[in-house]
């Protein structure tokens, strides 16, 4: 990956633990390939705006809490806190070739598996 800011390069993701980061390629057939691949995992790019949007339907007033099944809890807060770091990362960093930051990367894997 080049270190000019202008230049576009792949999104990474954060992979499991003990394996190495794959690309994930940014394209106009993304929902072609999951209908035809169930495994794909799309960019972040798609999904940080879908997990805020979960996560801001459990969650109402500054103060709220919500807590699932398995003990996961979002606060208005984190979300707030999501929302202004991806509106940061799009103003700044979208098509510069970084990925997203890490906490946003943790943010939507917690909001994805909720119950």
């Amino acid at each position: 990956m080049s270190d000019d800011l202008g230049t576009a390069g792949p999104q990474w993701r954060i992979p499991p633990s003990g394996t190495s980061p794959q690309p994930i390629v940014v394209n106009p057939r993304e929902a072609e390939l999951l209908k035809q691949h169930p495994d794909f995992v799309p960019p972040y790019s798609s999904r940080i705006p879908a997990a805020i949007a979960k996560a801001e339907g459990l969650v109402h007033v500054p103060d709220d809490v919500w807590l699932d099944g398995n003990n996961i809890i979002i606060t208005a807060t984190e979300v707030a806190l999501a929302s202004q770091l991806w509106d940061c990362w799009e103003d700044e960093y979208s098509g510069t070739g970084f990925g997203p930051p890490e906490a946003l990367i943790e943010f939507v894997t917690k909001v994805e598996s909720l119950d």
